[in-house]
């Protein structure tokens, strides 16, 4: 049986994440943390009116559009070391 391990380091993550939040659009940025903060929000409010399934429905939404945001950055923050090492070797 093949096994696929994957390790990180939580700072070194973080850092490259903080770091492609740079090569974003502040407009799209803004966007993004609206739906994120809304989503949350949103499942809150419906939990304190006692609704049990849509509060789930939204907060998976907004789990998983965080969770995009957080791949795109990070592969931003990637992208643009890579370039920097391609002009350091030139």
């Amino acid at each position: 049986m093949n096994r696929l391990t994957i390790q990180f380091r939580l700072p070194l993550l973080l850092g490259r994440v903080a770091h492609g939040v740079h090569h974003m659009r502040p407009v799209d940025l803004t966007v993004r943390a609206v739906l994120a903060v809304a989503c949350f929000v949103g499942a809150a409010w419906m939990i304190t009116q006692g609704a049990l399934v849509w509060p789930l429905v939204v907060g998976v939404v907004g789990a998983l559009s965080l969770a995009i945001d957080a791949v795109e950055l990070y592969a931003a923050a990637i992208v643009c070391e890579r370039m920097n090492l391609e002009e350091w070797d030139r």
